[in-house]
């Protein structure tokens, strides 16, 4: 099926791995944490080879930290595990992309994303996305994109007796397999 030409409206579901770290400047103590994601989306045609293609999708993310001992971070999503605490944060995701569509198959994705954190907190990230995706036979997908916030992730945290820097955002990478049911 021909998905990137179509004149007609497509949802479908997806979902893949997440790649997720903690960016900040300088001596970053942040490691990147493997997780999930998983939700639907449409396909809007526009004109031409454009096409709009909003999704709404449950995302798993956090990070890595590498320190002995953390202060004043008062959150029952961080897990000691010997000097390694992981910080776990649910979002849900509204990505609003266009797709430019090379071929029949090929598309290169670009738009903008916000998330709202699910997990306990009120923290909204916001942030630019590029991918890149391709469409296989059968109403099948495969989709690898790209994303930089730009909200800082912590406002008045200490590790280390350091005050963390308020120029610290989320990173993601995710791999994701769709399906269109319609």
């Amino acid at each position: 099926m021909n998905r990137a030409n179509a004149q007609d409206f497509n949802m479908g579901i997806k979902g893949g791995l997440n790649y997720s770290k903690t960016i900040a400047p300088g001596d970053d103590p942040f490691s990147a944490r493997t997780s999930f994601h998983a939700g639907v989306f449409a396909e809007i045609p526009l004109r031409g080879k454009f096409s709009f293609h909003p999704e709404i999708l449950y995302s798993s993310q956090g990070t890595k930290i590498k320190y002995a001992r953390l202060e004043n971070f008062d959150s029952p999503s961080v897990n000691q595990n010997d000097d390694v605490f992981v910080a776990k944060a649910e979002f849900l995701l509204i990505p609003l992309i266009t797709r430019f569509n090379f071929n029949q198959n090929i598309s290169l994705e670009l738009g903008p994303q916000i998330g709202f954190e699910v997990s306990g907190g009120s923290f909204i990230d916001y942030g630019p996305t590029l991918g890149v995706g391709i469409d296989l036979p059968k109403n099948f997908s495969i989709q690898f994109r790209s994303y930089l916030g730009v909200s800082n992730v912590f406002r008045k945290s200490i590790v280390e007796n350091q005050s963390l820097s308020d120029k610290i955002y989320y990173g993601l990478l995710q791999l994701s397999v769709g399906y269109v049911i319609f």
